[in-house]
């Protein structure tokens, strides 16, 4: 938990710094129309379900095609080849893509196997952790107006700096080099 918290804060400090021009909504130089106000609390709330509905119709649109991309991924020939031969890299791409169930799933296994080293694991879960989901969290922000490459680099920028600094001070507390054998 600490490690998100931290790791979130890391991620928006240098997104405070951008020039204004990655939030062209932002930065629209429009004269704001003038807002008309309800005429009753009946007609601010119809008009306040009807964007809820929007909004929830498209989220669960974007939700139903993630989904349905996803399975079709995991059903595909090269995850399935792949499976049996996993890496570190692997591990995090499915991490990212499938999720981060999926992604510790594999890792557990590899685990199980004496396939990877604590310190690879290590690696591993620390990135997940802050950099899982890049596609359906990411869409969800831009469903709101977030800047898609904003979002993803941050998340990629912290979560690498973050995992490399980890794995350079824990070595001092515990050691990282053993293979894990369940």
């Amino acid at each position: 938990m600490v490690l998100r918290i931290v790791g979130a804060f890391v991620a928006v400090l240098p997104v405070l710094f951008l020039p204004s021009s990655f939030f062209p909504e932002a930065t629209a130089h429009q004269a704001p129309a003038a807002k008309v106000l309800p005429e009753s609390v009946w007609e601010m709330l119809g008009e306040s379900t009807l964007q809820a509905g929007i909004l929830s119709l498209k989220i669960i649109v974007l939700i139903s095609a993630i989904i349905i991309c996803m399975d079709l991924l995991k059903a595909s020939k090269v995850i399935k080849d792949h499976m049996e031969k996993v890496n570190t890299s692997f591990s995090i791409i499915v991490g990212q893509l499938l999720g981060i169930t999926y992604g510790a799933t594999i890792l557990i296994r590899e685990a199980q196997q004496g396939n990877l080293s604590q310190r690879d694991m290590f690696f591993i879960s620390t990135f997940l952790m802050i950099c899982h989901s890049l596609i359906e969290d990411v869409l969800l922000f831009v469903i709101f107006g977030a800047n898609m490459w904003v979002i993803v680099v941050a998340h990629l920028v912290t979560a690498v700096v973050l995992s490399y600094l980890l794995l350079f001070l824990t070595p001092r507390l515990f050691s990282l080099d053993r293979v894990v054998r369940a």
